[in-house]
């Protein structure tokens, strides 16, 4: 009975090394570290810029931006750049980059795309934004050749955003949840069985005590 009463004893053990590894207590290789939630909530932050001044430098390049509705509604907005040297000609294969004034612990420039400008000094993008109202667009120009870097300012009053973000459940979701009262059962029932296993070997000696006090008396 003790040796059935250890196995049992194993038997939990076991159980409950597989219901840490499940639940992801315990990483999978010994010594190797499980990765922290703070990487995961970071993971998807927004690229930034830092600060940077948003007043055109009176000797650069003239950069004319302007925002019209998409010719399609989930595009959002098209944002329209046309690049002109102090000379008053157009600058062709420019790298103009788009982005949005962002109020994240400060103001901030959030990156939304790049475009190439053609022979004209033309270039533009489409632009979704994430949320309606006034968004302060900035169209920088890091300069080419002997041309120095310059940029231009608009306002985009959105009206359409884009919906709002949705986690999809992954497909063991929905098992996942119930594993935390499946391990309690699976508890619950190898401790029953001890139990069990203990109070049958209890009641055999308490037994075969009776019965040796029995044969005691009668002899």
């Amino acid at each position: 009975m003790i040796r059935k009463a250890l196995l049992l004893g194993s038997a939990l053990v076991a159980t409950l090394a597989v219901i840490a590894f499940a639940s992801g207590r315990l990483p999978l290789v010994a010594g190797a570290p499980a990765a922290s939630d703070d990487a995961h909530a970071h993971s998807g932050a927004p690229t930034v810029a830092a600060p940077q001044p948003i007043v055109p430098p009176a000797d650069g390049s003239r950069v004319t931006l302007s925002t019209a509705p998409a010719a399609k509604l989930e595009l959002g907005y098209t944002l329209s750049v046309t690049v002109i040297s102090p000379a008053g000609m157009p600058v062709n294969d420019a790298t103009i980059r788009f982005y949005d004034i962002v109020d994240l612990f400060g103001q901030r420039e959030e990156l939304i795309g790049s475009a190439v400008t053609d022979g004209q000094g033309l270039t533009a993008i489409s632009y979704l934004p994430a949320m309606t109202g006034a968004h302060q667009i900035v169209a920088r120009f890091a300069g080419q050749g002997t041309l120095t870097p310059s940029l231009g300012v608009t306002t985009l009053e959105a009206t359409v955003a884009a919906p709002a973000y949705t986690v999809d459940r992954p497909a063991l979701a929905t098992f996942s949840a119930y594993v935390p009262y499946a391990a309690g059962v699976v508890v619950l029932a190898v401790w029953g069985l001890i139990a069990l296993s203990l109070f049958g070997t209890a009641r055999g000696v308490v037994a075969r005590a009776n019965e040796s006090r029995r044969k005691g008396d009668t002899a």
